[in-house]
């Protein structure tokens, strides 16, 4: 029993071991790739990431560092560590609100060489080392009333949050874009709260409650939006058109218009069809969501940001490689999806697309770390290659710093 032990213990030691040398040598990361104008994801996975019979579900997150993939998973509030080739390395966290223990597990990020989780619940920040020792948790205190979504922890050591603007409850059905105070805090602090700017949130749909309030459903077909923290501050997309860069004060460094197609979709009847069902189909019957998708004004044409399937895909995602990856709307009859990929200051790069529903986590060089769904909704997280479209090929952008065109 001893030498078991003993055993379990070495092959702990050397798990950190290797972790530890992969994390530290991400933080060197060699120069991020050039896309083609075309590529697409290989319908092979390179690895699928479990460690248990059942599969991950509520993944909140995923790095590439090195040789090391991260995987956040809210449902069970761990975080976990595998190999390249999907063999897992180690688990740390758990259901709890103790040390290195989450009660609602938002996201993870890499910053230098720690590794930073959010407890949405608690509003507190865990750090680990690089190899997954827990080394302390700071809690963000906004001012009393103020209920803020963290976005992430920015370049300068502050949290980056979302708190939204309060408007009068409706008298009548509306279509409404709301928007919120872009808000950056110092941790165990409430003085430090600063005002950095507004954010629109992508388009929705509310009601009246009969006893007040109000009821708000995500708009089919609706405009979207996304805000994300990014290696030099913060990248922001608004509805469906435009692409701010700020750094981590707010300042706006870069504007751009995403016009990624000059053809405008209509929406169909098939569309609409598809769409109410996929809003229908989970809820349950008392909500009568069915009467409420009838009732919303749907509208003419399609977006060309977003997705109308039934899993909510990441609109904006910063990547190791110093990318934004951003996804196309990609239909509702079918399962295609593509993303533009832009460099730091949002010139595109080129284009990947794939035949599976899917939301990038992470990216480097020809990787890229996918949370996918099949067909009953369960999650996969795989690992999988860009390849290039015929006659492209990726190589190393000139300089490789990933700060994009001067």
């Amino acid at each position: 029993m001893k030498q078991a032990i003993d055993g379990r213990r070495l092959f702990s030691l050397a798990a950190v071991g290797l972790i530890a040398m992969a994390l530290a040598t991400s933080c060197r990361e060699a120069a991020p790739a050039a896309l083609a104008a075309t590529s697409s994801l290989d319908a092979v996975p390179l690895a699928v990431l479990s460690h248990r019979a059942e599969p991950l579900f509520q993944v909140v997150g995923g790095l590439i560092a090195g040789d090391i993939l991260i995987i956040a998973e809210r449902s069970r509030g761990e975080i976990h560590f595998f190999s390249r080739r999907g063999a897992h390395l180690r688990t740390v966290g758990r259901l709890g609100n103790g040390p290195g223990e989450f009660t609602h597990l938002a996201w993870i990020q890499r910053r230098g060489s720690l590794l930073l989780a959010f407890d949405q619940s608690e509003r507190r920040l865990s750090e680990f080392t690089v190899a997954g020792d827990f080394v302390r948790a700071t809690t963000v205190r906004p001012p009393e009333g103020e209920a803020i979504r963290a976005v992430g922890v920015l370049p300068n050591g502050m949290l980056l949050a979302r708190s939204q603007l309060l408007i009068p409850p409706p008298v009548a059905p509306r279509l409404v874009t709301r928007r919120s105070s872009l808000m950056r805090y110092a941790f165990t602090t409430e003085a430090s709260a600063e005002r950095i700017g507004e954010f629109a949130e992508g388009e929705k749909y509310e009601e009246p409650r009969p006893r007040g309030g109000r009821s708000v459903a995500e708009l089919p077909f609706g405009l979207q939006s996304d805000i994300a923290v990014t290696a030099d501050g913060i990248a922001m997309v608004e509805l469906d058109s435009l692409l701010r860069i700020l750094d981590a004060s707010g300042k706006v460094q870069t504007v751009r218009s995403l016009a990624l197609s000059s053809r405008a979709d209509p929406v169909t009847a098939a569309d609409k069809a598809a769409a109410r069902r996929i809003f229908t189909e989970d809820a349950p019957p008392r909500l009568k969501w069915g009467e409420v998708f009838d009732r919303m004004p749907i509208p003419r044409t399609r977006p060309q940001l977003g997705w109308a399937g039934p899993h909510s895909v990441r609109l904006l995602a910063p990547t190791t490689s110093g990318h934004l990856w951003i996804t196309e709307f990609g239909g509702i009859n079918d399962s295609h999806v593509s993303w533009s990929v832009l460099d730091a200051r949002g010139k595109q790069l080129g284009r990947v697309t794939s035949v599976q529903e899917a939301t990038v986590l992470d990216a480097v060089e020809d990787l890229v770390l996918l949370l996918l769904w099949d067909v009953d909704g369960v999650e996969s997280v795989q690992l999988r290659r860009v390849t290039p479209a015929l006659g492209g090929s990726l190589s190393h952008s000139a300089g490789g710093s990933g700060k994009g065109d001067r």
